[in-house]
């Protein structure tokens, strides 16, 4: 059994330094894949679970810290979470993690994408579907 770590930048903040050396513990201790989660911003009112969600919570690109902890790992594999396919569009969408995988340092793992796990995000779906 293979065991990944996902970092969400809204509940553990945007220190390069704490996602650094979380990303490289993980590594050490053994697990196989370092995710990070995308939501560019969060709708007032959103609830996760029941529990209220703060829409000034930041949250960090997780393509762009992908390729700093690229930079500063050595073999744990990397990707989103989840990319919300209707904040991007779909050709740069395609050549961010494109690039990354070429340059040497990277290991993309993982590209998921989705339309958002909150009320009122259905819509985004039917928009993904037209790119």
């Amino acid at each position: 059994m293979k065991f990944g770590l996902i970092y969400n930048t809204a509940f553990y903040g945007l220190d390069p330094g704490a996602i650094i050396a979380t990303a490289r513990h993980a590594e050490a201790c053994g697990f196989e894949s370092f995710l990070l989660p995308e939501h560019i911003a969060q709708n007032p009112g959103a609830t996760m679970g029941g529990v209220p969600v703060d829409p000034t919570l930041p949250i960090a690109d997780p393509l762009a810290c992908l390729a700093l902890i690229a930079a500063t790992t050595d073999s744990i594999l990397l990707g989103p979470a989840m990319l919300q396919l209707a904040y991007h569009h779909p050709v740069t969408l395609a050549k961010r993690p494109a690039t990354m995988d070429l340059l040497p340092t990277s290991r993309i793992h993982r590209r998921g994408v989705g339309r958002g796990p909150f009320p009122g995000q259905a819509r985004r779906g039917r928009r993904a579907t037209r790119c």
